[in-house]
């Protein structure tokens, strides 16, 4: 059996969740979602097996208690589906940002570049440290040492990602695929690899997680782990 290790971008694949289920009127409890069982929607069992899944987050300590709560809980409901969890942290960023009152977007001024609304608060921004420099360091370290590791899987749509991509296909015999969340398609910056080293270099390919993929994998909505019981927070039973 071919080993294959998946490495998740957690922000980027919740964010552009949360974003399709916004846009597409869908229901919030698509967020309590199984990656273990995404990601299997896109290998071979027959001759493939899933070995490792790898999570990179960060609980969100500067929210209110009951989100950071609710990511923790997450992050327990994961484990339970055997999922490695790699948690970072976040910062505050430097520059100052204004939220506008009216379109609710966010500026770095007082007036609303999206609709040049004057009323606008002022708020402390912070940002996700360490994930992306984890999740690239976790999948170079496994294919320089995991001899036989076979495939990785990169869920993103971070083209930060790319020169990771790059090396892989330049520097080992490992064959990469990058899922695409939700929402995305094949303009997406991971593209140019495919079209320069496709037809040469099969090792690459990319393709898109879809809505079907996502309503085969949502977890258990009641879940049992550690002797603690953990519930979709986003459903109501």
């Amino acid at each position: 059996m071919q080993k294959i290790y998946a490495y998740i971008d957690g922000f980027n694949l919740y964010h552009n969740l949360k974003s399709y289920i916004k846009d597409n009127n869908l229901d919030n409890e698509l967020k309590w979602l199984d990656v273990r069982k995404l990601v299997s929607c896109f290998i071979d069992e027959k001759i493939q097996i899933l070995e490792k899944v790898n999570f990179f987050s960060a609980i969100p300590t500067h929210c209110s208690i009951s989100k950071q709560e609710k990511h923790k809980n997450y992050y327990k409901a994961l484990k339970s589906a055997n999922v490695h969890i790699i948690n970072g942290r976040f910062s505050q960023k430097k520059n100052t940002h204004f939220r506008c009152l009216k379109c609710n977007e966010t500026n770095f001024n007082t007036e609303c570049q999206y609709c040049h609304n004057t009323d606008t608060n002022y708020f402390v921004a912070h940002e996700e440290k360490e994930t992306d420099v984890s999740l690239a360091i976790n999948i170079i370290s496994d294919v320089l040492t995991v001899t036989d590791l076979k495939k990785i899987i990169l869920v993103s749509a971070d083209t930060d990602f790319i020169p990771v991509v790059r090396y892989i296909l330049e520097n080992t015999d490992k064959k990469i695929t990058v899922l695409l969340p939700l929402g995305h398609n094949y303009s997406n910056g991971f593209n140019n690899i495919r079209n320069e080293y496709k037809p040469n270099n099969k090792r690459f390919d990319i393709k898109v997680i879809k809505l079907n993929n996502i309503l085969n994998s949502l977890l258990p909505y009641e879940i049992e782990y550690d002797n603690q019981i953990y519930k979709n927070p986003y459903k109501i039973n």
